[in-house]
């Protein structure tokens, strides 16, 4: 499975935010007049930090958990591709100028939401899933479907963006998305057999007090990364010591991931789900129980994939798989080349991470383009291109996989089922759950036979071999007989 798959060296963990106009002499002929340049270099190795220590390149915008955001001249650059750094990301800075203005407000997103559900009232429809911390905005959700006021037995995709403030690509892409599900509609048959054979789920601007503040209030580069959260109680909000970063308050290894540092871009909050944003996303999710999902961020133009450095997820080779599939309808910006695949990190408490351990969801992150805020006129492009993982998603999970249902061999009420598939072992996925409400369960997987294990309780468990059939789901009904009495079970 190559390099992907070998374990990571955790970077640091504590989020370094440097000030982009301290720019003291470095070697490599730095100065105060050369040209300035913003790259992510991928630590994919155990001593890609010693490196950059060696080549004196300090000047750090943003350490991540597998990158670091450095602030270089060209000269530098040149250094660092010298030295065999993987280096990505190259955007030329204009460190006097502020996120652009021509971004669309809060208000405007709304209103376009607004209209998009107005005009497709049949498979459209909106309504707030919570508010965010400071300003109280509303949080929207869409769902997508035929028959979108009935909750349906068919699977559900998860698709979010903006839950950092600076990555306002991904709100485009969640935008995009939806618009382009509902106005094509009646007009391409690819479009109509996903919305309805789907429960499409779009969280456009999961941070909206971020976004809001950035645009609105024109901040400086490197802009704003979390939430509006008054970590100090002091009734304002104040950038040295407020905001949590939504992407470290999620409830799967949040004590290992960010900073405990309120100061720190990378504050993972006081608790898992401290946040009312990851909250109100937290129970949509547990709400539509989705298959598969994608968060949008931006940028890096890279899909990533739950995880290599923790224990091994059950689904890693498919996860795996699936994002190298996913990247190869992405094109990059300037080589032609496909979008890049790398695990995720799964000690840090991100989405992704808790969509799969919680839920067995295949939940992906996608990093949209290659610069924050990109002139206005590029942003089409890079929403058609982003939207592309969607589309795939959208086949894929109407692909090879399970689709179990649970019932009581008596009464034929659905069950709440503990399902194992034994051949991909155990670790991080190995059960899942059946919707009490269907005992319905939809697990991906490649086509092959499988012995599939179902408990549920006060009933007798069973054990059935399953042949899952090419590109398309395996249909199986298990009817389970209560514990008490004796039934025929046939193939155990």
């Amino acid at each position: 499975m190559g390099y992907l798959l070998r374990v990571l060296p955790l970077a640091i963990l504590l989020a370094l935010l440097s000030l982009p106009l301290v720019m003291g002499a470095r070697k490599h002929g730095r100065g105060e007049g050369a040209r300035r340049l913003l790259v992510r270099v991928y630590l994919t190795s155990p001593g890609d930090q010693q490196r950059l220590h060696q080549l004196g390149i300090e000047d750090v915008v943003l350490q991540g958990d597998q990158y670091v955001d450095l602030n270089v001249t060209g000269e530098e650059l040149l250094a660092l591709r010298q030295a065999g750094m993987e280096v990505a990301l190259v955007v030329e800075i204009d460190t006097s100028g502020t996120a652009p203005h021509d971004w669309p407000q809060l208000e405007e997103l709304e209103g376009r939401l607004e209209r998009l559900a107005a005009a497709h009232p049949e498979i459209c429809r909106k309504w707030q899933i919570g508010t965010s911390a400071y300003w109280n905005f509303p949080i929207w959700a869409l769902k997508i479907s035929d028959n979108v006021n009935v909750d349906e037995d068919e699977p559900g995709v998860l698709v979010n963006g903006g839950i950092h403030a600076r990555e306002p690509l991904s709100i485009a892409a969640c935008m995009y998305l939806a618009e382009r599900l509902c106005e094509d509609y009646l007009l391409d048959p690819k479009v109509r057999s996903w919305v309805d054979e789907l429960e499409i789920y779009i969280v456009p601007v999961l941070n909206p007090d971020g976004y809001h503040y950035v645009v609105s209030q024109g901040i400086r580069f490197p802009w704003w990364r979390k939430n509006l959260a008054d970590n100090d109680g002091d009734g304002r909000f104040n950038p040295e010591a407020d905001g949590v970063d939504l992407n470290r308050n999620f409830a799967f290894n949040w004590q290992n991931g960010g900073s405990d540092d309120p100061s720190s871009w990378f504050y993972r909050g006081p608790r898992p789900f401290s946040e009312p944003e990851t909250r109100a996303f937290r129970d949509l999710a547990l709400q539509v129980r989705p298959v598969a999902g994608i968060s949008f961020h931006s940028c890096g133009e890279a899909v990533l994939f739950p995880w290599s450095n923790y224990v091994r997820p059950v689904d890693l080779d498919l996860l795996e798989h699936m994002a190298f599939q996913m990247a190869s309808v992405l094109e990059k910006r300037a080589r032609g080349e496909s979008y890049s695949v790398m695990p995720l990190n799964g000690r840090v408490g991100q989405s992704s991470c808790w969509l799969y351990a919680a839920l067995g969801c295949f939940d992906f992150t996608v990093e949209v383009g290659d610069e924050y805020f990109p002139e206005m006129a590029r942003v089409p492009r890079l929403a058609r291109t982003a939207v592309k993982a969607a589309y795939f998603l959208f086949d894929r999970v109407r692909g090879s996989g399970l689709w179990l249902r649970v019932v009581d061999a008596v009464t034929r009420v659905p069950l709440l089922a503990e399902v194992r598939v034994l051949e991909l072992g155990e670790g991080p996925g190995a059960v899942r759950r059946t919707d009490p409400f269907l005992g319905r369960l939809r697990w991906l997987l490649d086509p092959g036979r499988y012995r599939v294990s179902v408990a549920a309780l006060n009933h007798v468990g069973v054990t059935r071999v399953v042949e899952i059939e090419p590109g398309k789901p395996t249909e199986v009904l298990v009817e389970l007989a209560p514990s008490a009495q004796t039934v025929p079970l046939g193939n155990e």
